[in-house]
């Protein structure tokens, strides 16, 4: 009887891998804001956005700079749920300054294990602003 080696499956690491680092750097970045960590993985972080990753890139700098104007040095991450009117549900990532206000969240989007795509979050729970019937997605 000949015994036959299964070769593991060195794609789907190195995918997982790239997407807990993706993860990590983009968290990092936020936490830190410093657009400048997630920058060298743009090619991999294109994959996961729905839009143009250079777009991306340069709205995540704006909202960082515009953080950095009103005095924030660094921001803290706690979990937050998008409002039940929001169509995408599920766990949010949300950054607050400081003095504990809420400036910015995002969600990864993660299916079967998958981190699938990081979305922008305009009404996450922590957010003044709440999902209103008619608001463009």
């Amino acid at each position: 009887m000949k015994k036959t080696l299964n070769k593991p499956n060195l794609r789907t690491h190195t995918e997982v891998n790239i997407n807990e680092v993706l993860e990590t750097k983009f968290i990092e970045s936020c936490i830190s804001l410093d657009e400048r960590i997630i920058e060298p993985y743009i090619d991999e972080l294109g994959k996961l956005i729905n839009e143009n990753k250079y777009k991306f890139l340069k709205d995540l700098k704006d909202q960082f700079d515009r953080a950095r104007e009103r005095g924030v040095h660094s921001t803290t991450l706690k979990l937050g749920e998008c409002t039940s009117s929001c169509p995408n549900g599920g766990s949010t990532m949300e950054f607050y300054c400081e003095n504990d206000l809420f400036l910015f969240a995002f969600r990864f989007k993660i299916v079967h294990g998958k981190n699938e795509g990081i979305y922008k979050c305009w009404f996450s729970s922590g957010s003044p602003r709440r999902c209103e019937p008619g608001d463009p997605f």
